[in-house]
């Protein structure tokens, strides 16, 4: 099963929960929704919980909460830009 969050994220994650950065209540994620309470998100697509909004990624059976959608996607942006970048340098003026 194919998980939304990498290994790396979700320990970034709850470094950031821990410094404040994000709230740690509600959960920042749901897994395996098909089995339990939650599986009614299954079929819309999302659900509100606990105040928050959450989508549901059916690759990996899970809920994420969308302020952790949009934490993850900046990060992901700005590790793509860093690359970009390190890529560009180690051209030099080739190009």
């Amino acid at each position: 099963m194919q998980h939304f969050l990498s290994d790396d994220e979700n320990t970034a994650l709850q470094l950031a929960i821990a410094a404040g950065e994000l709230p740690a209540e509600p959960a920042p994620a749901f897994y395996r929704v098909s089995y339990g309470q939650l599986s009614i998100a299954r079929h819309y697509g999302g659900i509100k919980f606990g105040g928050h909004t959450y989508t549901h990624f059916p690759a990996g059976d899970q809920l994420i909460r969308d302020d952790v959608l949009q934490w993850v996607t900046k990060r992901r942006k700005a590790e793509r830009k860093a690359e970009s970048d390190q890529a560009k340098a180690a051209q030099g003026d080739l190009l």
